[in-house]
């Protein structure tokens, strides 16, 4: 079964849920402006689901906290050097991917 983390960057906290499928298994937050904790953060969710950074089959993530957002792809990139294999690929909404919302914002 694949398992996906799903992340969402805002400007107050990170959201992140753990999938195993189709089905939600994990869900935590912490601060955004902690960046000190990110990889602790990350890893205590892995672990609380029996799961290592390697296991992931995907991470998608979204952000409005550009600064946030490259310091969490740095820590990913050190849990994937730590791994005995290649972490899993992340995926960044609207940079690698292009998402089907217009913004209809109106100043």
């Amino acid at each position: 079964m694949r398992k996906l983390l799903a992340i969402d960057i805002g400007n107050t906290n990170i959201t992140a849920g753990l999938f195993r499928g189709v089905r939600l298994v994990r869900k935590a937050k912490t601060p955004t402006h902690a960046s000190y904790l990110y990889g602790r953060f990350f890893r205590k969710l892995l672990k609380s689901a029996a799961l290592k950074a390697e296991d992931l089959d995907a991470v998608s993530i979204s952000s409005v906290v550009p600064l946030a957002l490259s310091r969490l792809v740095v820590e990913f990139n050190k849990m994937a050097a730590r791994s005995e294999r290649n972490a899993c690929k992340h995926c960044i909404a609207g940079r690698d991917r292009k998402v089907p919302i217009r913004n209809m914002y109106r100043q």
